[in-house]
Protein backbone atom coordinates (compact mmCIF):
# COMPACT_ATOMS: atom_id res chain seq x y z
CA UNK A 1 0.00 0.00 0.00
CA UNK A 2 1.14 3.70 -0.92
CA UNK A 3 1.71 5.87 2.20
CA UNK A 4 -0.85 8.86 2.32
CA UNK A 5 2.12 11.72 2.46
CA UNK A 6 3.66 10.18 -0.53
CA UNK A 7 0.58 9.95 -2.52
CA UNK A 8 -0.37 13.69 -1.20
CA UNK A 9 3.21 15.12 -2.06
CA UNK A 10 2.97 13.73 -5.96
CA UNK A 11 -0.62 15.20 -6.41
CA UNK A 12 0.80 18.66 -5.03
CA UNK A 13 3.69 18.69 -7.01
CA UNK A 14 1.56 17.88 -10.25
CA UNK A 15 -0.98 20.75 -9.71
CA UNK A 16 1.90 22.64 -9.56
CA UNK A 17 3.54 21.68 -12.20
CA UNK A 18 -0.10 21.74 -14.08
CA UNK A 19 -0.01 25.37 -12.99
CA UNK A 20 3.05 26.20 -14.07
CA UNK A 21 2.64 25.15 -17.57
CA UNK A 22 -0.66 26.90 -17.80
CA UNK A 23 0.77 30.04 -16.80
CA UNK A 24 3.98 29.94 -19.65
CA UNK A 25 1.09 29.23 -22.29
CA UNK A 26 -0.43 32.61 -20.94
CA UNK A 27 2.75 34.20 -21.22
CA UNK A 28 3.48 32.92 -24.71
CA UNK A 29 -0.17 33.58 -25.79
CA UNK A 30 0.42 37.26 -24.64
CA UNK A 31 3.52 37.74 -26.28
CA UNK A 32 1.66 37.42 -29.65
CA UNK A 33 -1.20 39.08 -29.55
CA UNK A 34 -1.17 42.92 -30.62
CA UNK A 35 -2.01 45.34 -27.97
CA UNK A 36 -5.07 47.16 -28.50
CA UNK A 37 -3.81 50.36 -27.16
CA UNK A 38 -1.54 51.74 -30.41
CA UNK A 39 -4.53 50.69 -32.15
CA UNK A 40 -6.95 53.35 -30.11
CA UNK A 41 -3.88 55.81 -30.37
CA UNK A 42 -2.96 55.95 -34.26
CA UNK A 43 -7.00 55.71 -34.76
CA UNK A 44 -7.75 59.15 -32.19
CA UNK A 45 -4.85 60.64 -34.40
CA UNK A 46 -6.05 59.56 -37.35
CA UNK A 47 -9.44 61.09 -36.69
CA UNK A 48 -8.11 64.18 -35.33
CA UNK A 49 -6.13 64.70 -38.59
CA UNK A 50 -9.64 64.54 -40.72
CA UNK A 51 -11.40 67.13 -38.34
CA UNK A 52 -8.68 69.38 -38.76
CA UNK A 53 -8.42 68.61 -42.43
CA UNK A 54 -12.19 69.28 -42.80
CA UNK A 55 -11.69 72.63 -40.29
CA UNK A 56 -9.01 73.62 -43.21
CA UNK A 57 -11.13 72.67 -46.02
CA UNK A 58 -14.00 74.63 -44.91
CA UNK A 59 -12.00 77.93 -44.08
CA UNK A 60 -10.63 77.64 -47.30
CA UNK A 61 -13.67 77.23 -49.48
CA UNK A 62 -15.70 79.95 -46.93
CA UNK A 63 -12.18 82.71 -48.21
CA UNK A 64 -13.27 82.04 -51.84
CA UNK A 65 -9.87 80.34 -52.38
CA UNK A 66 -9.50 77.23 -54.52
CA UNK A 67 -7.82 74.37 -52.73
CA UNK A 68 -4.37 73.59 -53.73
CA UNK A 69 -2.06 71.04 -52.63
CA UNK A 70 1.50 71.17 -52.83
CA UNK A 71 3.52 67.39 -53.39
Amino acid sequence: MIPVTYTERSVREHCHALQSEAEHQRMLANLHRPSSNWIRCYAGRLGEFFVALGSNLKEFEQRGRPVTYDL
